[in-house]
């Protein structure tokens, strides 16, 4: 990730909220849109303003500063989840 990247991440971390318009770098843009896969951040309904859904992962990025370590990390994480699942629904 570059600087500015990480440094609107942390500005947004810090603000809860941030916006998104076309004035916005491509860059961030582009990373906006992978959080946004990820359901990390969201669009809150009737305005162009982000919000963090997903803290435990938004924090995990900004302190990984690297968006292919992170989708690494995030990946083990969901197969975490789906296994621990599983394992509860096999104890029914």
């Amino acid at each position: 990730m570059t600087d500015k990247q990480i440094q609107y991440l942390e500005d947004f971390k810090k603000n809860k909220l941030a916006a998104c318009g076309k004035s916005t770098d491509i860059k961030i843009q582009e990373l906006i849109a992978d959080l946004k896969s990820l359901n990390i951040i969201s669009e809150q309904k009737n305005s162009r303003t982000l919000e963090i859904t997903d803290k435990i992962s938004f924090d995990k990025l900004i302190d990984l500063k690297s968006l292919p370590e992170f989708e690494k990390w995030h990946l083990d994480k969901d197969k975490i989840r789906k296994k621990k699942k599983r394992n509860q629904i096999m104890k029914r």
